[in-house]
């Protein structure tokens, strides 16, 4: 799961230089009547969690008698329904009104109930909400409610108390998997962001507790050992040298619960894996729900930072197998969290028959690699029959295929591939063909075969592995009826071998883009005459100003990007425009010094859940190239440019002006000069995207001639190719 949230971070060291995230506000100018146009902000970082605090105040037990007189509920605070990030954001001490779903129930008592709860973002600890005896029955795991109260503060855990719930009965249900929140330990500020979550700390080891008289146990009755059979139980656990508490609250999971008594019998040493709700008091301090022996597997972020050659465990789900030879699997398989290529590892014919996609299996061995290729070998395999299966979507990462850490990044997961262009594949005897029998075209039916696509002005090979898909097989068919031109969508696994290899097990004909009744396609749009009407719909990565009702955006689709100049834009709609959001655009098709874009726009936000941010795109390979053009306005990158001298109007040298001549100031664009094998490109930071105080604006200034960088950005046009620069970094 957390995979998505690893991949943006590794991303936004490529994507958040355009503000790539949904998230954050664009505020309009303070002084509308200022001439020159608002640089429209970044979006915010998100704001660093509060002081941690820990578990809320112990409700009373359940089989306190109930009052005569049931309790009347509190005024409720009902207001607009927040999403988990309005309500993380919201002040303490404010009324709150949330949609969640129980995903578990603490205790009930005197008409209040204590629950966890959690939907798709994040997780509310409601605390003494009022409920009736009959609503409480009905409120089992997955069920949707409503709650309105007020945000509240204990110790650090923040809760929403003095509430009322509702029962939303409209078939809609969620039951949450547990977060591996290993790697996050001794990180507070993570930590927060799960707060109340279910969650899972593995591979844990139980070390001693130590009660007000200095006595040591494996686990205490409540934090000081003072209590007895029935209350909560208090055990400490060690991971990577940081020593954290962990809780059974009793309300939650009581004396004649299983888990209470697994937790009575643990041993100082033992290794377990924890399974929990993420409670704070005075810090992180969990209700737990479960413990199970570890199995002292490691997940996919410690499986790469593994070193070579060395032993390594992981529980890991059979995706696709390519072989099976001697009591010999080489297997594909995923988690939800990346791949592991299994090669050669022990396997019995009984147990290989078994291995069936989505099938839960323990691995042992060593991470190994050859040719660049990372697997698992010497290894043994064996089944976890618990129930848990997982197949695997694949990612797709058109686009990507110039990005080699990006892709590493996937290494051996199922992707996909779109729109790509099969180009010549040449053997050894210089001829040329649609693909190959084998790397060199030496081979015979049977054999792999390999065919070459472009991307970008780019090439790469991708290879139809025999023994995963033979000549049998649909898509071994395929490939052999490719004809070169033709544009293709493949899936495959991201082998490696001396670079990106894709194993592919599917290959079908590119489905041209499809747009509402009334809108352009992107290749529609690139057809359409200058000073005609257009109506596209599209995305927005960033945003270069607003002012006075007009705005100016750089937008994408899949297909290709369209600048969007001056359009008609109030202050309320540019506060509800964020990146990656989809909106309709309808305008006039124009041209200003080579540079296309859409005036005279109105803008419709087409708010439907759908949203885009696209990797850059490595365009390296087309500079001084007539294809260049056909990616104008799209996020790109430019790799390796060696920064070159410029020249002001009075011919003294530097490594950037303020204004293409030099004759400009702090505060104007920057321009710089940049080469690649002896072409010189001019490069723009337009300071109404990105002005003083930015890390670009800055960067720039910063440059020394002769430096090489990689360059990301816009590619816009201006008497030619004029990028508009977002992020540098040094080239490698």
């Amino acid at each position: 799961m957390k995979k998505i949230v690893a991949l943006l971070l590794a991303l936004m060291l490529l994507l958040a230089f355009a503000g790539c995230a949904k998230g954050g506000s664009n505020a309009s100018p303070a002084n509308a009547s200022t001439p020159a146009p608002t640089q429209a902000p970044a979006p915010t970082e998100a704001p660093a969690p509060t002081e941690a605090p820990a578990p809320t105040e112990e409700p009373a037990p359940a089989e306190t008698p109930a009052p005569a007189e049931p309790t009347e509920p509190a005024e409720p605070a009902e207001g607009e329904v927040m999403d988990w990030w309005d309500y993380y954001t919201a002040e303490v001490d404010t009324p709150v009104t949330v949609e969640t779903y129980v995903q578990d129930k603490q205790s009930w008592w005197d008409d209040k109930a204590n629950l966890y709860t959690q939907d798709y973002s994040g997780a509310y600890f409601i605390y003494e909400a009022y409920c009736p005896e009959e609503l409480f029955e009905q409120l089992t795991p997955g069920m949707k409610i409503r709650v309105s109260g007020y945000k509240s503060e204990w110790s650090g855990e923040v809760e929403i108390i003095d509430g009322t719930i509702e029962l939303i009965d409209d078939g809609d249900t969620f039951i949450a998997e547990p977060s591996d929140m290993t790697y996050a330990l001794g990180d507070e500020d993570t930590l927060l962001l799960f707060q109340n979550e279910r969650t899972l700390f593995r591979n844990m080891t139980v070390v001693p507790s130590t009660d007000a008289d200095g006595n040591e146990a494996p686990f205490l009755y409540k934090w000081n050992g003072s209590g007895e059979e029935g209350d909560d139980l208090y055990f400490n656990v060690e991971k990577d040298g940081g020593v954290y508490t962990f809780t059974v609250e009793s309300y939650l999971r009581g004396a004649d619960t299983q888990i209470y008594q697994d937790v009575k019998n643990l041993q100082v040493g033992d290794m377990i894996d924890i399974d929990c709700f993420l409670y704070w008091y005075e810090g992180m301090n969990p209700h737990v729900v479960g413990v199970t022996p570890a199995t002292g597997a490691i997940d996919y972020w410690e499986y790469r930072e593994a070193e070579l050659d060395t032993p390594v465990i992981v529980e890991t789900y059979v995706q696709d197998k390519q072989s099976w030879w001697e009591d010999k699997a080489t297997l594909y398989t995923m988690d939800e969290n990346g791949g592991y290529f299994i090669y050669e590892a022990a396997c019995s014919q009984e147990l290989y028959e078994q291995l069936t996609p989505g099938t839960k299996i323990l691995v042992k061995g060593y991470k190994s690699e050859w040719a660049g290729e990372i697997e698992i070998t010497d290894a043994t395999i064996e089944i976890i029959d618990d129930g848990e299966t997982f197949i695997a979507l694949p990612t797709d990462l058109t686009g990507c295929l110039s990005d080699e850490y990006i892709l590493s990044l996937f290494q051996n997961e199922l992707v996909d591939f779109r729109k790509l262009t099969v180009v010549p594949s040449v053997d050894a005897d210089g001829n040329e063909a649609a693909f190959l029998y084998k790397w060199n075209g030496t081979g015979a039916e049977g054999d792999d075969l390999y065919f070459n696509v472009e991307e970008n002005g780019q090439v790469y090979t991708f290879t139809v592995e025999s023994y995963l898909r033979g000549p049998d097989t649909q898509v071994y068919q395929d490939v052999k009826a490719l004809q070169i031109g033709d544009k293709i969508d493949v899936e495959c696994f991201l082998y490696w071998y001396e670079g990106v290899n894709p194993h592919v097990i599917s290959v079908t004909p590119s489905v041209p883009t499809v747009k509402p009744e009334g809108v352009m396609t992107y290749e529609e749009y690139v057809a359409a005459e200058l000073d005609t009407p257009v109506v596209v719909e599209t995305y927005i990565i960033d945003f270069q100003s607003w002012w006075d009702n007009k705005v100016t955006l750089y937008t994408q689709d899949e297909d290709g990007a369209y600048f969007i100049y001056d359009a008609e834009c109030s202050e309320e709609l540019f506060d509800e425009l964020y990146y990656g959001d989809k909106i309709r655009v309808t305008g006039y098709k124009s041209e200003w010094a080579g540079e296309i874009e859409i005036i005279d726009a109105t803008i419709e936000h087409i708010d439907d859940g759908d949203y885009y941010n696209p990797a850059p795109k490595n365009l390296t390979a087309l500079l001084g190239t007539d294809r260049l053009i056909e990616f104008q306005n799209q996020f790109v990158w430019f790799e390796g440019m060696t920064v070159e001298p410029s020249l002001d109007a009075d011919g003294n040298e530097a490594a950037f002006l303020y204004k293409w001549n030099g004759t400009g100031e702090e505060g104007d664009d920057l321009y710089f000069n940049a080469s690649l094998n002896g072409e010189t490109y001019t490069f723009t930071v337009e300071s109404y995207l990105r002005g003083p105080g930015t890390e670009i604006y800055q960067a720039v200034k910063d440059l020394e001639i002769g430096e090489k960088v990689n360059l990301y950005g816009f590619l816009y046009w201006y008497e030619g190719v004029n990028p508009h620069i977002i992020y540098l970094e040094p080239a490698e």
